[in-house]
């Protein structure tokens, strides 16, 4: 729970995603041989499981605002800040961290209707 969580919900989209791609930056390749093999190992698959629930509690705890959200759009934006997509934007599409961080937040703002 580090992190300043202070701030108007359009500054703490901001830090939440700077961190959430700084982490994601330097687990990638843990991320992704987990991914590999999770089809096989019932320990993997229940790690795994277990650490996108803290991430989505961390990511509460960022933007309390989520759960007055429909229940589609917690499940969006759970969708939107996930490695998966992370790692799509940076290995399939090609773009920079920086330019992720801005398209993320970009659909974050949209999900919350800010300008």
């Amino acid at each position: 729970r580090s992190g300043d969580r202070s701030g108007t919900l359009a500054e703490r989209i901001e830090h939440a995603i700077e961190k959430r791609s700084t982490v994601y930056e330097q687990l990638s390749p843990l991320m992704l041989s987990s991914k590999a093999m999770i089809w096989r190992s019932p320990v993997i698959q229940k790690n795994y499981a277990r650490n996108q629930r803290g991430l989505r509690k961390d990511l509460l705890g960022w933007l309390p605002e989520i759960s007055k959200l429909s229940q589609s759009r917690q499940e969006a934006v759970d969708s939107l800040v996930s490695f998966e997509n992370w790692d799509r934007l940076r290995s399939q599409q090609g773009l920079s961290k920086k330019a992720s961080m801005e398209v993320v937040n970009e659909m974050l703002r949209l999900v919350f209707a800010i300008k």
